[in-house]
């Protein structure tokens, strides 16, 4: 992944914020009731984070 090197390669930059997000969000995701998805941001967020964890 390069995460040792001088210079971090950009997706292991993105691999390391799509963890981030994904753990800081699973909580919000997983405590507020389904209908409320479309409502709040972090459900397009969470899913972001998983679109760039499989993409990278």
């Amino acid at each position: 992944m390069g995460c040792l090197q001088e210079e971090i390669p950009k997706d292991t930059l993105r691999f390391i914020a799509a963890v981030n997000d994904m753990l800081a969000l699973s909580e919000s995701v997983l405590f507020f009731p389904r209908w409320t998805r479309h409502i709040f941001p972090f459900w397009k967020q969470f899913v972001k984070a998983w679109d760039d964890l499989y993409d990278v």
